[in-house]
């Protein structure tokens, strides 16, 4: 990329945060966030569970710089069709906001609770009904209160909170309701 962009330009792209997993050779995904059209924000994560990734010292996620500017898919919303366009679920990553979509539910996503910003519950939420599909755990819980706080701060209704078993996020939960078994 340095030869064709120019070092400075590949630098303030941000896509140098990238570098460390090809060093490592190891597979990761690219998560594009869009807002009006336009990509403004990359995250990436390797293709490998937590605990391969602390193993070999990789990385769990990287990102271009800066502050998250948008939720997660918030623009695909309204070019896929047949999502129940009434209700939304908001999710904690990308993988979840994925899976969320598989359901036949517009969704959207920030990479952990602590991202999501008080005036995106009017820019992009309310009208909305909304469900938030945090992770099973008490740092899931907590992150729902906290949104759910948010929305009570601007006299609105708060969202309910989808109970997932313990230990779930809605991707593993998505998972385990339609495992396949291929054989050997």
């Amino acid at each position: 990329l340095k030869g064709i962009y120019g070092e400075q330009t590949v630098k303030a792209s941000g896509l140098f945060s990238f570098y460390h997993y090809h060093k490592k050779q190891v597979p990761w995904l690219v998560f594009p966030y869009y807002l009006e059209g336009q990509p403004i924000y990359l995250k990436a994560r390797p293709m490998m569970s937590k605990e391969e990734a602390e193993q070999i010292e990789v990385g769990r996620f990287r990102n271009t710089s800066g502050a998250v500017p948008c939720p997660y898919l918030i623009d695909a919303n309204e070019r896929v069709k047949g999502l129940v366009r009434s209700t939304l679920i908001l999710c904690e990553g990308e993988t979840d906001t994925l899976a969320a979509i598989s359901l036949g539910y517009r969704a959207m996503g920030v990479p952990g609770w602590a991202h999501f910003k008080q005036e995106w519950v009017t820019e992009y939420v309310w009208p909305l009904r909304v469900f938030i599909a945090f992770d099973g755990d008490e740092a899931g819980a907590k992150g729902a209160q906290d949104i759910q706080w948010q929305f009570v701060e601007q006299g609105l209704t708060p969202p309910q909170q989808l109970l997932l078993p313990r230990g779930y996020d809605i991707s593993d939960w998505v998972r385990s309701q339609n495992e396949i078994n291929v054989g050997e």
